[in-house]
């Protein structure tokens, strides 16, 4: 059975980053807080800031140092803030997530009344790009995926890999240096449209040819949208600034084959596969913005989605475009992928797009007069010249969502492709209603992506809340649990504050986050993500 890969019709302020490497100085946390895990400088801190319940200056270097002794970490102190707070060092510098998890330790300690983080802030960046100003895809508020946002906390890590398994990538200026050494792994000749078979070249020769159609460039497209060089005064921006992309082509003339793709999922995964040279980059997130009409998924397939995600390794699918039932379509029908619908700028669902109970979440793919603008090439059959245009389809809309998926995970590398689907839906935004066609959750998916919100929760490591949890009780017969109420406490950048130990909610417009804190927690983003993306956000706490 062959693929129809041809889906797609021409048509900051503050950055707060950190991150914390443990060393052998601290190797003692390592099965608390992480592994030893490359990370980048401005992704590290050094220091917390501690708020005691004994707020008496008296011997606070000795009080800090016992604190710290209970959690065996050695703290200093270093100054006291304004607000009875405190500066304390540690001995080596921690990733953010491994200091977060420190803090909570820390907060637990009774004379503790709070601790976090004291996390590093720099200019808010936006790309310098020239043509950033029309990826609307990125930051609008109706049909954008938040992304500054996710910027502001992390815009990669060298380390990670996302495999683009599509018709290969062609050279261009604004992939330069992003991409991996691939494979070619279409076999048949015809399809091939390079002289040969498999072979170590995952250059995109072009896929002209079938039904005398010009070349795509699609896997060029989708490479640029996941990770073209960004701020580099040129072009456009990728999603992903530092991790590096992994050509694996899959698809040529008139498509390709479910068996190469199936074969070049494995390999991505780092899966030894007979007579192909081993896979020496690994890779996190794949992208498979292919697919075929399939009532279900194939046993072969699931199989290959079962290896790879055992190893670590996000599967994200666009659902197609046959604006029918997702269930019919595959690798997107499968289970343990990331299924994408596509919306149009204004977040209304796309008319192209496939829908169903089996979307994951929803992401731009472009329609009604707008579409994704990336890298392209300008050869209507070999390659010519590097290019931009705009696309759309719901390929289109699969890499906004690998590309978050790569953020979260260059934020939070331990989190497991289950967690990592469980937090991006959990805090995808709300789908906007009085569109031309509104989406909804159940053929939509659980919301538009939001990337600033999902990036937040990985690095929090614990999946948002759209709706309470239900408190265990005991069943008593003939009584009910009364729902709670909510005491507003503060506005957006504010302090929550409160007696004892209390769930907190903070959003908007019908969407929160939900926490649970002793005494105080502050109303911001950086400790809920953003569950109301562009709404005016406060904190309220249940009576």
């Amino acid at each position: 059975m062959k693929n129809s890969s041809k889906w797609a019709s021409r048509s900051v302020c503050c950055a707060i980053l950190a991150a914390t490497s443990i060393t052998p100085a601290l190797a003692g946390l390592q099965k608390d807080f992480g592994s030893l895990i490359p990370a980048s400088a401005d992704d590290q801190t050094q220091q917390l800031i501690i708020t005691m319940r004994d707020q008496s200056p008296d011997e606070m270097p000795r009080r800090m140092r016992e604190v710290g002794a209970s959690a065996a970490v050695a703290l200093s102190h270093v100054r006291k803030m304004s607000g009875n707070a405190h500066v304390v060092k540690l001995e080596q510098r921690m990733r953010h997530a491994d200091a977060r998890r420190l803090a909570r330790l820390l907060a637990a300690d009774p004379r503790v009344q709070s601790a976090e983080p004291d996390l590093r802030v720099f200019a808010q960046q936006l790309p310098n790009d020239p043509m950033f100003a029309q990826q609307w895809h990125y930051y609008e508020a109706a049909g954008g995926i938040n992304l500054p946002a996710a910027w502001d906390i992390t815009s990669g890590a060298p380390s990670l890999v996302i495999a683009v398994l599509d018709s290969g990538v062609t050279a261009h200026a604004d992939l330069a240096g992003r991409i991996l050494p691939g494979y070619d792994f279409i076999a048949n000749l015809t399809n091939a449209n390079d002289g040969s078979g498999r072979d170590a070249d995952a250059n995109d020769p072009g896929d002209y040819g079938c039904d005398n159609s010009n070349s795509s460039w699609h896997g060029t497209h989708v490479a640029g949208t996941l990770g073209a060089s960004s701020s580099n005064s040129s072009g456009v921006s990728g999603i992903n600034w530092k991790s590096r992309l992994l050509p694996v082509r899959v698809t040529g003339r008139c498509g390709g084959y479910t068996s190469d793709l199936i074969d070049g999922l494995r390999w991505a995964a780092g899966i030894e596969i007979a007579g192909i040279p081993s896979n020496p980059n690994p890779a996190r997130v794949a992208n498979i913005s292919l697919g075929t009409a399939s009532d279900n998924c194939s046993a072969a397939f699931q199989s290959a989605i079962n290896d790879v995600t055992a190893r670590g390794m996000v599967v994200v699918t666009a659902a197609g475009n046959g604006g029918t039932a997702v269930s019919a379509f595959s690798p997107a029908n499968c289970s343990g992928v990331i299924a994408v619908a596509a919306i149009t700028r204004s977040g209304a669902k796309a008319s192209y797009s496939n829908t169903g109970s089996m979307v994951t979440i929803a992401a731009p793919g472009g329609g009604a007069g707008s579409g994704i603008l990336s890298t392209v090439n300008t050869g209507l059959t070999s390659p010519a010249a590097d290019g931009y245009a705009f696309f759309q389809g719901t390929s289109m809309a699969a890499p906004h969502v690998a590309g978050t998926a790569s953020l979260m995970l260059s934020a939070n590398p331990t989190l497991t492709p289950a967690q990592v689907r469980q937090l991006m839906q959990s805090s995808a935004r709300a789908f906007p209603v009085g569109t031309e066609s509104d989406c909804h959750p159940g053929i939509c998916g659980a919301g538009i992506v939001n990337a600033g919100a999902a990036v937040a929760a990985a690095l929090a490591g614990a999946p948002l809340a759209r709706t309470p949890p239900v408190p265990s009780t005991p069943q008593i017969a003939n009584t009910t649990q009364p729902a709670p109420t909510w005491k507003q406490c503060a506005d957006e950048g504010g302090v929550c504050r409160f007696s004892g130990t209390r769930q907190v909610r903070y959003g908007g417009n019908g969407a929160y986050a939900y926490k649970s804190a002793s005494e105080a927690l502050a109303c911001s983003n950086s400790v809920f993500g953003d569950p109301a993306y562009g709404a005016l956000k406060s904190c309220q706490y249940a009576n």
